[in-house]
C-alpha cells in the first residue's frame, strides 16, 4: 500500500474530537481520495504526496468547499480536506473534501467539476453549457417566463419547464436576472421564477449592458405582505441560515431556511443593522442574521431600516404556573387546530373585544408565531393568517378561556416542534422523520424490502439513499454525467438492479454500484421526458420531444422509444402526439400509456404498433400511475385554469381512474385546489395518494373518491409521493427539497 507524506491541522469549534474517534485512518483517507480523483481523472499519475486538514463540523453537505452547491444535510459531519500531490503536477495538488461520512464528499477542485478535464467524460450531444456547470430551470409544476431583455415588458419568448435546465451565461448587476443562453440566444428570467443548479452558479458573470435597469417583478411572482416600499435590487445568500418572524436570535424560527443555491429579496433592515428582512418563498417577511448571510446588489447600500416584523410576545406577559388558566399545549414554531364544534374567532389582537378578522372553523390548522399572552381567563397566541388576496396578517386567537369551558379551543397538531411540516390528522399519521435532498423532489422510490428509498432531486446528477427507519444516508450516491439533472429511479422487483434516468435521457442500470447498461433516448433538449421499465423488467421506454425548438414555437412531435433492457438495443420508436411526452408507464409488459403536454393520453400496444387515445377532454395531464394488480390506471390533469393574483393555477385538478383492460372511465378523484403533480397507489390499490401544487398531500380511498387524510406545510408545491412496500410509509417530498416520511394506516 502506498505511503504518503501528511500534514494535519486540526481546527475544531467548540469540543475537540480526537483523532481515534474518527471511523476513518488517515491511510483510508488517503486511499479514498486517490480512487475519486483517479476516477474522474484516470491518467493523473502517481500520487507522491498529500496533506490533510480537519476542518469544523457542518451539515452543509459543500462541505465547507467554496466552489461547489451544497445542500443540508440534516445532521453534522467531520470534513476532512485531503490535498494529493501526483507526479503529473508536482505543484498542482489536487483537492477533494471527505467527511466521516463516507458518502459524503465534495469535489473542490475545478479540474475535477470541468469536463474537459476528463478523459472518460463526453458532452451529451443534445446539450451545450457554455463554460458555466451551470442551468436554469422552473420549479417542478410551474414554468418560468423568459423574455428578450431583464424586464418584464420587453418581448416574451417563452416558458421554461421544471425540465429545460437552460445554461447559465451570465447575470445583471443587481443579479435580479440570468442570462440563458438558449439554443444560441440570450434571453433573460427573473430570480423570482427560476432555480439554479451546478457546481458554478457561485460564479456567474456580470452583463454590464444591462446593469442600470430597473427591476421589476414578473407578474406571477410571488405575492407579499404589504406595506413594502422598498426595490427589490438587493439578494441574499447564505449556506444555512435560519428565518425567523422577529430580529433576534431569542424570536422564534419559521421553519424556512436559506440553503446553499437559495436566493431571496431584501427589502429592510433592523433598527441595528444586524438582521436583514427578505421575502419567504410562502410570501411572507422574515429575518435572516447578519453574520451568516451574505448580500449582493446595487440596492443593498442604500437599504433603510424598517419596522414590518411580526411581534412576538414574551411567555412572561403569563403568571408563572398559569395560576387561573388552563395550561396552554401549544408553542411557537408548532401549528395548532381548531378542536371545537363551534370553531373560535380570530381578533386584530389579543382581547376579545378588538376587531374581528375571522370565524376559523373546526379542523383549520394555523402556524403559531407569537404568545402566550393571559387575559381574563383567556390564553392568546399569535398566528399566521393568511388572506384571500395572498397577503398575511398576524392576528391572535383563543386557545382556552377558563370561565367558559373546561377544554382547550385549540389543539397542538404534533407532539413534536413542528418547522415545515404538520398532519392535520395525527391520530391516524405521524411523521417518521425528514431528509434534505438538495434540490425539488422528482421522484422517490422505495427498495423492494423497504429498509430504504431513493430520491433524484431534479437538482444534480446524483440519486441518494437513505434508511427508512432513520433517515441516514445509506450506500454510495449513483451519479450521472456532471450536467445531468435527475428524474427517475426504480428497483428491479427482486432487489438486484437499481435504474437512474437524467433529463438528458439517459437511463443507466445499476448493480453492485456499477453501472452494467446505459440507454441514451434521442430526443430534443430542454423538454419533458420520462422513464418506464416493464413489469417483467425486459424493456425500458423513455418518452419526450423528438421535433421542436423551445425558442421557436416549441415542441411539434412527441414520441417515444423502446429499448431492449437486457442488451441496450433500440427495439421501436413510437409518435404521433404533438407535443412533448412528459409521463409514461407500462400497463402490462405489451401495453404502454403516454400522456402528452397537448393534453392527451394514448394507450400503444408494443406487439403492434397500434395506439388509441383515451376518452379524456381536459387541458393538462400531469402525470400517470397504476396499481400494482395493473387493474387500474390513474390520470393526473386540469380540466381548467383561473388566475389568482396574477398566477396561473388549475381550479379544475382532479385524478381519472380508468379500467386497464377496457380502459373505460371508473370514476373521479376531485379536491386539491391546484396542480397535481404526482400521484400514487399503496400496494392494495385502496388508497391514492396525491402530491399538488396547493402545498399538500391527500389520499383518498379509490373505491368511493372519500377523502382521508390531508397533510400540509409544504414549499412551493409537493412535487413527488410513493408508498412503501407494505404500505405502511408515505414519502412526499416537495420544490424546497424536503422529504417527509410520513407513517400511514396500513389499508
Amino acid at each position: 500500500m502506498r505511503k504518503y507524506i501528511a500534514f494535519f491541522v486540526v481546527v475544531l469549534v467548540g469540543m475537540l474530537i480526537p483523532f481515534a474517534s474518527f471511523a476513518q485512518s488517515e491511510q483510508e483517507l488517503y486511499d479514498r481520495a486517490d480512487a475519486i480523483i483517479r476516477s474522474i481523472l484516470p491518467n493523473v499519475g502517481t500520487a507522491t504526496g498529500g496533506a490533510i486538514v480537519v476542518l469544523s463540523q457542518t451539515n452543509d453537505s459543500a462541505l465547507g468547499c467554496p466552489i461547489v452547491t451544497g445542500y443540508n444535510l440534516g445532521y453534522s459531519v467531520t470534513p476532512y480536506r485531503v490535498e494529493m500531490t501526483y507526479d503529473s503536477d508536482p505543484q498542482a495538488p489536487i483537492t477533494v473534501t471527505l467527511s466521516s461520512d463516507p458518502y459524503v464528499y465534495a469535489l473542490c477542485d475545478t479540474r475535477l467539476l470541468t469536463p474537459q478535464y476528463a478523459s472518460t467524460t463526453t458532452q451529451p450531444t443534445n446539450w451545450s453549457s457554455g463554460t458555466l456547470n451551470c442551468s436554469a430551470s422552473a420549479f417542478v409544476g410551474r414554468v418560468a417566463p423568459l423574455y428578450s431583455e431583464p424586464n418584464p415588458a420587453s418581448t416574451y419568448i417563452t416558458d421554461l419547464s421544471a425540465a429545460s435546465f437552460v445554461p447559465v451565461v451570465g447575470r445583471t448587476a443587481d443579479t435580479a436576472w440570468y442570462a440563458l443562453d438558449l439554443a444560441g440566444r440570450i434571453v433573460w428570467a427573473s430570480i423570482t421564477s427560476v432555480q439554479l443548479n451546478g457546481a458554478d452558479c457561485y460564479r456567474i458573470p456580470e452583463n454590464t449592458q444591462f446593469q442600470n435597469l430597473v427591476y421589476q417583478p414578473p407578474a406571477n411572482s410571488v405575492n407579499v405582505s404589504a406595506p413594502i416600499t422598498a426595490a427589490p435590487d438587493c439578494q441574499l445568500y447564505a449556506t444555512d441560515a435560519r428565518i425567523r418572524w422577529s430580529p433576534g436570535l431569542s424570536q422564534p424560527e419559521t421553519g424556512e431556511r436559506v440553503r446553499s443555491g437559495d436566493v431571496y429579496i431584501v427589502i429592510g433592515l433592523s433598527d441595528d443593522r444586524e438582521w436583514r428582512q427578505v421575502i419567504m418563498k410562502t410570501g411572507e417577511l422574515g429575518w435572516v442574521n447578519r453574520s451568516v448571510s451574505t448580500l449582493q446588489g446595487s440596492g443593498c447600500n442604500g437599504l433603510s431600516t424598517t419596522s414590518n416584523t411580526v411581534t412576538v410576545p414574551l411567555a412572561s406577559a403569563c403568571t408563572y404556573g398559569y395560576t387561573g388558566y388552563l395550561a396552554p399545549r401549544l408553542f411557537i414554531g408548532g401549528q395548532a387546530q381548531v378542536s371545537v364544534q363551534e370553531g373560535v374567532t380570530i381578533r386584530q389582537s389579543p382581547t376579545p373585544d378588538s376587531q374581528l378578522v375571522s370565524n376559523a372553523a373546526r379542523g383549520t390548522v394555523y402556524n403559531v408565531v407569537g404568545g402566550p399572552l393571559c387575559g381574563t381567563g383567556v390564553i392568546w397566541w399569535q398566528i399566521s393568517y393568511r388572506q384571500d388576496n395572498g397577503t398575511y396578517l398576524y392576528p391572535w386567537i383563543p386557545e382556552s378561556d377558563i370561565n367558559r369551558s373546561q377544554s382547550h379551543y385549540l389543539a397542538p397538531v404534533t407532539g413534536m416542534r413542528a418547522t415545515r411540516f404538520a398532519e392535520i390528522a395525527p391520530n391516524n399519521a405521524l411523521e417518521v422523520g425528514k431528509v434534505e435532498a438538495g434540490g425539488s423532489v422528482v421522484d422517490i422510490a422505495f427498495a423492494p424490502d423497504g429498509t430504504q428509498f431513493a430520491i433524484a432531486n431534479g437538482a444534480d446528477n446524483a440519486v441518494r439513499f437513505w434508511g427508512s427507519a432513520n433517515g441516514e444516508r445509506t450506500g454510495e450516491a449513483l451519479n450521472h454525467d456532471a450536467l445531468a439533472r435527475m428524474n427517475f429511479v426504480d428497483f428491479k422487483p427482486d432487489g438486484s438492479q437499481i435504474a437512474t434516468g437524467d433529463y438528458l435521457g439517459v437511463l443507466n442500470i445499476w448493480q453492485g454500484g456499477a453501472i452494467i447498461r446505459t440507454i441514451q433516448g434521442t430526443f430534443q433538449p430542454f423538454f419533458p421526458l420520462d422513464f418506464a421499465i416493464s413489469p417483467d423488467w425486459s424493456r425500458a421506454v423513455v418518452s419526450g420531444c423528438l421535433v421542436g425548438d423551445l425558442s421557436a414555437g416549441g415542441c411539434t412531435l412527441g414520441g417515444v422509444q423502446v429499448f431492449d433492457l437486457n442488451t441496450g438495443a433500440k427495439l421501436a420508436d413510437y409518435s404521433g402526439q404533438v407535443s412533448s411526452v412528459r409521463a409514461v408507464i407500462f400497463v402490462d409488459n405489451n401495453r404502454i400509456l403516454t400522456a402528452a403536454d397537448d393534453a392527451t393520453v394514448w394507450a400503444w400496444d408494443l406487439a403492434t404498433g397500434t395506439s388509441s387515445p383515451l376518452a379524456l377532454t381536459t387541458q393538462s395531464v400531469t402525470d400517470l400511475a397504476i396499481s400494482n394488480d395493473r387493474s387500474t390506471i390513474a390520470v393526473a390533469h386540469c380540466a381548467s385554469f383561473g388566475d389568482v393574483n396574477g398566477v396561473r393555477v388549475c381550479n379544475n385538478a382532479r385524478v381519472s381512474l380508468f379500467d386497464s383492460a377496457s380502459l373505460a372511465l371508473k370514476s373521479e378523484i376531485v379536491g386539491p385546489t391546484d396542480l397535481i403533480i404526482s400521484v400514487a397507489f399503496n400496494p392494495s390499490g385502496s388508497i391514492i395518494a396525491l402530491a399538488s401544487l396547493d402545498n399538500t398531500v391527500t389520499l383518498y380511498q379509490t373505491a368511493d373518491g372519500k377523502l382521508v387524510e390531508t397533510y400540509v406545510g409544504y414549499i412551493y408545491g409537493a412535487t413527488s409521493v410513493a408508498f412503501s412496500p407494505d404500505g405502511s410509509l408515505l414519502a412526499s417530498g416537495d420544490n424546497a427539497g424536503i422529504m417527509t416520511l410520513l407513517q400511514v394506516a396500513v389499508q
